[in-house]
């Protein structure tokens, strides 16, 4: 994989996660925990954070839920 997609991926994971908490009522939940680790032969990478709100899934992965996207899977 070219490091420029990785480096993609990475920057849209943090832009959903800092417009997630953004729009929390509570600041006491604005926060996003980052995770890279290697497993094996693999780089994890994870962000998690709180959201309000309803998570949509098809096929048993998230829907996007930016403007256009209303049909797009996330992977």
């Amino acid at each position: 994989m070219d490091p420029v997609d990785i480096y993609a991926i990475l920057g849209k994971a943090l832009n959903n996660a800092i417009k997630s908490v953004q729009g929390l009522s509570d600041p006491e939940r604005r926060m996003i925990d980052v995770l890279i680790c290697r497993e094996k032969i693999f780089t994890v990478f994870q962000a998690v954070n709180p959201m309000e709100g309803t998570l949509n899934f098809w096929g048993g992965l998230p829907l996007s839920t930016g403007p256009g996207t209303a049909a797009t899977v996330l992977a």
